[in-house]
């Protein structure tokens, strides 16, 4: 590289910065490209950062490649940093060494210079962020949440169901928000759970013996603990099963249910 001047291109793609296509063409224009002895940096952020000297790879690269004499090109101030102080440092920076610096095709040579270009930095930084809040309505849209359920403190029996309708679980409970969470956490089924419906009762006692009994009649995919209902259930079922077809069955196969224990 000796005795030889290399002109360089640096290319910063950040929120509110020309686009990466725009930046590629100005600097061809000059007459540098990828391809050519002095290559173009380019340092891709997707967001502000704190810590831009160090976050900014590419454009330390810059500082480190060039030498004395060479000629660092940037599209506009806003493309040399991620804030008015950034810009300024790499700026100065830039001279420090002895090399040229082109903003828009202009020269920055003096101390002068260097803060007008961190000034228009400054602006168009704060032009941008005013475009920002203007799409978002003044901050940053957070993604809408769906409510929590409320759910009804009574005793019941509830029926956890998957997206294809398969019954997973029955069980019964005075408070399925406490529930709810214990099967968060310990039940590995709990993901596959589309729809929830209840059954409520008057006490506790009767949630049992409902939950007892449907678990041995439907089945559920994911209960263990399966105990034979009492003789009422099977009368209550055969009940059920001939109302479809026969109400007058029914209505005798209902008769034969105990009238007390």
């Amino acid at each position: 590289m000796s005795g030889k001047c290399v002109q360089w291109g640096y290319i910063l793609v950040a929120p509110g910065r020309p686009s990466y296509a725009e930046q590629v063409e100005l600097l061809r224009d000059l007459g540098i490209s990828r391809d050519a002895y002095g290559p173009v940096w380019v340092d891709k952020i997707s967001r502000g950062s704190t810590r831009p000297k160090s976050q900014l790879e590419e454009r330390n690269d810059v500082l480190k490649a060039s030498l004395s004499g060479d000629v660092v090109h940037v599209m506009s101030p806003i493309c040399a940093g991620l804030s008015a102080a950034d810009v300024r440092w790499f700026a100065s920076e830039v001279l420090a060494g002895g090399r040229r610096l082109f903003v828009g095709g202009n020269e920055v040579s003096t101390d002068e210079q260097v803060s007008e270009v961190a000034g228009a930095a400054s602006r168009a930084i704060g032009a941008a962020h005013v475009a920002e809040n203007r799409k978002t309505g003044g901050k940053r849209r957070k993604k809408k949440e769906a409510p929590a359920p409320v759910y009804k403190k009574a005793p019941c029996v509830y029926r956890h169901f998957d997206e294809d309708g398969e019954l997973l679980y029955i069980g019964a409970c005075t408070s399925y928000e406490n529930r709810e969470r214990k099967h968060r956490s310990s039940a590995e089924w709990f993901p596959q759970i589309a729809r929830v419906e209840f059954e409520y009762f008057d006490s506790l006692r009767e949630a049992f013996a409902a939950e007892r009994s449907a678990i041995w009649f439907e089945n559920p995919k994911h209960n263990r603990m399966v105990a034979e209902p009492d003789s009422d259930a099977f009368i209550e079922k055969a009940t059920e099963l001939a109302m479809r077809s026969d109400p007058e069955l029914a209505a005798k196969i209902r008769a034969m249910k105990p009238k007390s224990k």
